[in-house]
């Protein structure tokens, strides 16, 4: 399994989201029931990709027209499916990154379901990343290191659980503190 998701995840890195996806089916396909977190969290950063890709692109659209919709649609589509894979992500080992995933997906349906027109659904997405941010802050015992620099990452994921729920002193300390660390690097900022 890992040297299948190695290749998937360097298309990933290249931008060949496409070839990704079919490397990540020929993996389920092969593997189902058996897929770890980094796949499914790997398949959920395809979709946000193409979210982003779809958000950028209504963004360059004129407001409110029919292009933008349709774009904005798109990328709420694909953060929705993004969701769903980082969720799968979740069950599997509970980590960190897929579960701060989920809570900003869901942040950016919420925006653009309001942008949608679709206020009262932008309401209640808005509200479950809030509260799913909340339960990351609150979470009773330490994360588990997994990777040599989760020390920088747990930190990182404290900041953007705090900017999601609107903590803003306490995002700014924990994004600092997370640069602090003395194995940052250049690439994690």
């Amino acid at each position: 399994l890992h040297v299948w998701f190695e290749r998937a995840f360097n298309l990933t890195k290249l931008g060949r989201i496409a070839e990704a996806m079919n490397a990540l089916n020929e993996i389920n396909a092969v593997f189902t029931g058996r897929l770890d977190a980094d796949t499914f969290s790997l398949w959920g950063r395809c979709y946000k990709d193409q979210g982003d890709e779809h958000l950028d692109a209504g963004l360059l659209e004129t407001t409110d027209s029919a292009a933008q919709r349709s774009a904005f649609q798109d990328a709420e589509e694909s953060y929705s499916q993004g969701m769903e894979y980082y969720a799968k992500a979740c069950e599997v080992d509970h980590g960190f990154f897929p579960a701060i995933n989920v809570a900003t997906l869901t942040f950016l349906r919420s925006a653009l379901s309001f942008r949608l027109g679709n206020t009262d659904e932008s309401r209640r997405l808005r509200e479950e990343s809030e509260k799913q941010a909340r339960g990351l802050l609150q979470r009773p015992t330490p994360w588990p290191k997994a990777q040599p620099d989760d020390d920088i990452w747990t930190r990182a994921t404290q900041g953007e659980a705090a900017m999601l729920c609107r903590d803003w002193d306490y995002a700014v300390k924990r994004y600092q503190s997370a640069l602090n660390q003395p194995r940052c690097q250049p690439h994690h900022p």
